[in-house]
């Protein structure tokens, strides 16, 4: 079992439905409305990770950003967007920055597969997007020992035909299997050509990866029979084209296409720059040598395992976001024939369901300009366009009352030199972590065997009355005080495989050391007391008062490692109102200007009562050295902290999805809300054992 561990990040709550109004507008400056200057003074509490996330291995030099004259800036717009983050928080305001359409992909559950055939891409766009398969009539599942291995550089591939002894072919219960035990040897399995369209009758290989199976069972691997045309087969000059004349050449709809790519989307090798590539060839028997891949077994037991030559079953094509004439995928269809979903695995992937636009209610980005949140009438919107076609384009917008210059630092700083552990994207689809439960009954927190996991989105937590389980909250990241030091500082890349040479994702990088100071100023104009005062609050949240006196601003990259805490210290300049900045300063205006006090105080108090309760939440997150420093690790797996092993945190997403296996339990594992303890924060996997099956 894993060992317990502070997840780097947590999620903050956030109001259900944000208060919405006009907002104040540009047209005029009204009473009681002020503008002015803030003074920000920012010290870094810890190293800040400013600007690109540095360059890869053995490239351009990094550096810090730099006005002209070298002196260390950090850049205005970025500075201002971590302030609207918090500014959001403390407001209960929309969220701003989301994808409502997006929905997870999961890997499928372990279970018998329905209604699955063999295939073969007959025909592809430009885009390598397929349009047309070649179905085969039936498939036969052939043991590895039996694949034939040449000399090296003549290896089987994936779509390579074949001719079998189709006598010695024997039926189980499940599947129809070739093997050894009934006397089949691998010299009466022969390759009769490479990857092709055609519909001749031979057996085409499907290959896969065997990176998932377990080494102590029997390796398959799947062979679809073609059926036989009646006609010449009418298609490309090198005769990959499809037989035309083949009942079994059927297109494929659009819609199913789609949702292959993406499913696609974010597989092995899948990410979404090589789902912008093209094909180099529109054949698969015309792919590179250096765009395949061994397909392996037994599989190798780690990343710096030692791979045999011996050990090599066959070629199969790299991952790609394309699709290739001559490539073998597997289809689904219903039981009058048409084509319901495509796929390059039996166990592959599959899209969730419930949108996040589902699971925020009304809490996603304000569209009306004339109808905004708190923080959105301060900071401005970027609202949608809802015109029609037909309509000339229009603008939903709504311009911010803020402007803030770089902020520039105190003398000469000389960056920190740092190897960048790997970063990658976010991963929603941990629905254990990233969807809240709270409402979940105990009777649908666990799934059955082959079902979808509970931790899943669209899984049978999700049946409930009042829609599918919201998103959790706001993503924020535990302020720890010391990233750099100790022996395994997490944001530090390390010596194994996983992080060492070969990982695209290890960057050098520039820190900005802490103790660094920068000054900077933000103007602003036609705001109430109220909105100032969020404003202030926003910049430095000491200023809610003693519970806070801890609590500092994120800013910059490398959060998930404690990069980028800061403190800010807001002073008002150069406050007027209309009156005095048209009439003179000696004109009367109301009761006089406010202190920095009142304008916070003024913003407590414009506050509903349900959003002042979510700032507990948000102060622990904020407060640095909430959760100790050397607890805080992505969910680890095995050995100790700083080897490849501890790295690798499978185990613990695979442990804690809500699933009941026959021999054991795997009990879904919420992560601990933000105004939990520091003590409470430790999540473990908890397995449990059922004593038999279910």
């Amino acid at each position: 079992m894993s060992p317990g561990a502070v997840n780097p990040y947590t999620f903050v709550d956030f109001a259900p439905d944000p208060v919405r109004e006009e907002p104040a507008g540009h047209d005029r400056l009204a009473s009681g409305r002020l503008s002015g200057a803030i003074d920000v003074t920012v010290t870094a509490r810890t190293p800040l990770l400013i600007g690109p996330l540095g360059r890869q291995q053995d490239r351009e030099e990094p550096d810090l950003p730099r006005r002209a004259d070298g002196t260390v800036v950090i850049p205005g717009s970025g500075f201002l967007g971590a302030l609207r983050s918090g500014h959001e928080a403390l407001c209960g305001s929309c969220l701003r920055v989301v994808d409502l359409e997006r929905v997870p992909v999961h890997r499928e559950p372990a279970r018998t597969p329905q209604n699955l055939t063999l295939a073969v891409v007959a025909s592809v766009d430009g885009n390598g997007r397929p349009t047309a398969l070649l179905v085969c009539e039936e498939v036969v599942w052939v043991e590895s020992e039996l694949l034939a291995r040449p000399a090296p550089g003549q290896r089987l591939r994936s779509g390579d035909r074949l001719t079998v002894p189709e006598e010695q072919i024997t039926n189980t219960d499940r599947r129809r299997l070739l093997r050894r035990s009934t006397g089949t040897v691998p010299e009466q399995i022969r390759r009769t050509g490479a990857a092709s369209a055609r519909a001749d009758g031979t057996w085409v290989l499907a290959l896969s990866s065997t990176a998932a199976r377990d080494p102590r069972k029997k390796a398959w691997f799947a062979l679809g029979k073609t059926p036989v045309a009646g006609g010449q087969d009418v298609g490309a000059e090198n005769g990959t084209g499809p037989d035309r004349s083949s009942p079994s050449t059927i297109p494929i709809p659009p819609e199913v296409v789609a949702t292959f790519f993406r499913t696609l989307t974010g597989a092995e090798g899948c990410s979404l720059s090589q789902m912008r590539t093209r094909p180099s060839q529109e054949h698969l028997a015309d792919r590179p040598d250096d765009q395949w891949v061994d397909v392996l077994w037994p599989p190798p037991q780690g990343r710096n395992a030692r791979r045999d030559s011996r050990d090599v079953v066959g070629l199969r094509p790299a991952p790609a976001g394309y699709l290739q004439v001559g490539q073998p995928i597997w289809v689904r269809r219903d039981r009058d024939g048409h084509l319901l979903e495509i796929k390059l695995a039996v166990l592959w992937r599959a899209l969730g369901t419930g949108p996040v636009r589902e699971r925020l209610r009304r809490a996603g980005p304000c569209t009306d300009e004339r109808s905004l949140c708190p923080t959105c009438r301060v900071f401005g919107s970027a609202g949608e366009d809802d015109r029609g076609a037909a309509q000339a384009a229009g603008q939903r917008g709504y311009r911010g009352h803020l402007r803030i210059t770089d902020l520039v630092a105190e003398g000469r700083v000389d960056a920190l030199p740092w190897r960048l552990a790997p970063l990658s994207s976010p991963r929603p689809s941990a629905g254990q972590f990233y969807l809240d439960h709270s409402r979940v009954p105990a009777s649908r927190s666990a799934a059955g065997q082959y079902a979808p996991p509970a931790a899943h989105w669209g899984s049978c937590a999700d049946n409930n009355s009042d829609g599918p389980r919201p998103i959790r909250g706001r993503k924020a990241y535990w302020r720890t005080a010391d990233p750099t030091g100790g022996r395994h500082p997490r944001g530090r890349a390390r010596d194994h495989p996983g992080h060492g040479e070969g990982n695209n994702l290890v960057r050098e990088v520039r820190l900005v050391p802490a103790g660094t100071v920068f000054h900077g100023r933000i103007t602003f104009e036609n705001l109430d007391v109220a909105a100032l005062g969020g404003v202030l609050a926003a910049l430095d949240t000491r200023l809610l008062g003693p519970d806070w006196s801890s609590t500092v601003m994120a800013v910059g990259g490398g959060k998930p490692f404690g990069f980028g805490s800061v403190t800010v210290e807001a002073v008002l300049a150069g406050v007027e109102t209309a009156s005095a900045r048209y009439l003179g300063s000696d004109v009367p205006d109301g009761p006089g200007l406010p202190t920095r006090a009142g304008c916070v105080e003024a913003f407590r108090g414009s506050l509903p009562a349900e959003v002042l309760q979510l700032w507990k939440g948000l102060r622990n997150a904020s407060t640095l050295g909430y959760v100790r420093d050397d607890a805080v690790w992505y969910p680890p797996g095995t050995g100790e902290k700083g080897t490849e092993t501890y790295d690798q945190g499978f185990d613990f997403w695979r442990n804690t999805c809500g699933v009941r296996l026959k021999r054991e339990d795997r009990p879904l594992v919420p992560l601990p809300a933000a105004t939990a303890s520091p003590e409470q924060q430790v999540v473990t996997a908890r397995n449990r054992a059922t004593g038999g099956r279910r």
